[in-house]
């Protein structure tokens, strides 16, 4: 009698092996770097570290807070494959609703944007476009040199269109260069409150680097022997910063700054200062909102090529009753999908 082969055996041979080779990968990697303590790790470090975390974790909610945590942990104890052990993290990480705390192993390798998406451009006689799509610190050499040398040119035009739809941040300075052809008069900026605890003060003090301004290193380090003494407590002063520069140009004459959903952290400090100027108007949709707790400090979650990054400060915009996160900055004026090329309206608009 002829048998009909089995289905099994007739499975190529160097398929078998692949697949008990991904079988036994995913076995090692799990018996090797369990999911368990990368999930502790990453709670431990928010609950510590976190400048949100006292505000967020209250006693209203904190019974939900500890179910959503036993929840995900109990994921965490069994889950085997690397990948969703890092979205069971991303998935914890998601009640605070903060889009500074993010944590995986794409965070080591974030997209970087081509040089050639920082550039200027002339729309028309009386119209400039500076694209700004990063203000990632690795940028800043680039927009500072587009501006210097193009600085004749911003002086000689009397208005100027700011592209900043898809700028998830980066570092504060990164923007500074803009001020001088913005500024109309004394801008006020709040300051921050650092939570402390022993990692955040190790922080502040990496952030101290050879050639820094004297006055920032003084910062971080008073800052740093602050937390030193008063773990588990906000420390900073409430004062908000005064800036004022020296010289008011007579161009450009007035500014559009282009935002969107995507225009982020560090963005929407750029937005918060921009907007006390009389020469800037603010078009496009809200911001993303992620502007109240700031000053992100990264850590490698032990075992795994993940990254963890976390806020540890905070914005006195928050106990004043001013907080913008999941809310956004409004625009002056509004456009949305109704109005298919934003560049040309705001064009069409500083003429008007």
């Amino acid at each position: 009698m002829n048998r009909i082969p089995s289905p099994v055996l007739s499975i190529p041979r160097i398929w078998l092996v692949l697949v008990i080779s991904a079988v036994t990968s995913v076995n090692i990697f799990a018996q090797s770097c369990p999911c368990a303590p990368a999930f502790s790790f990453v709670k431990a470090k928010t609950e510590l570290n976190y400048a949100g975390f006292s505000e967020k974790v209250t006693d209203l909610n904190r019974a939900a807070y500890e179910a959503h945590t036993l929840n995900l942990k109990n994921q965490a104890d069994t889950v085997l494959h690397p990948k969703n052990c890092a979205k069971i993290c991303v998935e914890w990480l998601k009640w605070f609703k903060d889009g500074h705390l993010q944590v995986g192993p794409d965070l080591f390798t974030r997209a970087r944007r081509p040089d050639s998406d920082f550039a200027l451009s002339i729309l028309d006689s009386q119209t400039l476009l500076f694209h700004l799509p990063s203000m990632n610190g690795n940028y800043k050499l680039i927009i500072d040199s587009i501006l210097v040398q193009n600085d004749l040119l911003l002086m000689h035009y009397p208005y100027l269109i700011i592209d900043c739809r898809g700028n998830y941040g980066g570092a504060l300075n990164t923007w500074n260069a803009f001020k001088r052809y913005l500024y109309t008069g004394p801008v006020m900026m709040d300051g921050v409150l650092y939570w402390a605890s022993n990692d955040n003060a190790k922080a502040l003090q990496s952030w101290i680097k050879p050639g820094m301004p004297k006055a920032a290193k003084k910062h971080y380090r008073m800052k740093a022997k602050a937390m030193k003494k008063s773990p588990g407590k906000f420390v900073g002063t409430m004062k908000a910063k005064r800036e004022q520069l020296k010289v008011v140009l007579p161009n450009p004459k007035k500014v559009v700054l282009l935002m969107n959903s995507s225009c982020a952290s560090s963005c929407e400090y750029f937005v918060l200062w921009a907007q006390q100027s009389r020469k800037v108007t603010i078009m496009g949709g809200n911001t993303a909102g992620v502007a109240d707790y700031v000053a992100t400090q990264s850590q490698s979650v032990p075992c795994h090529n993940w990254l963890f990054t976390y806020p540890i400060a905070r914005s006195n915009r928050v106990p004043d009753g001013r907080g913008i996160d999941n809310i956004g900055i409004s625009p002056t004026l509004t456009l949305d999908d109704k109005t298919p090329d934003w560049i040309e309206f705001a064009r069409c608009w500083l003429k008007e």
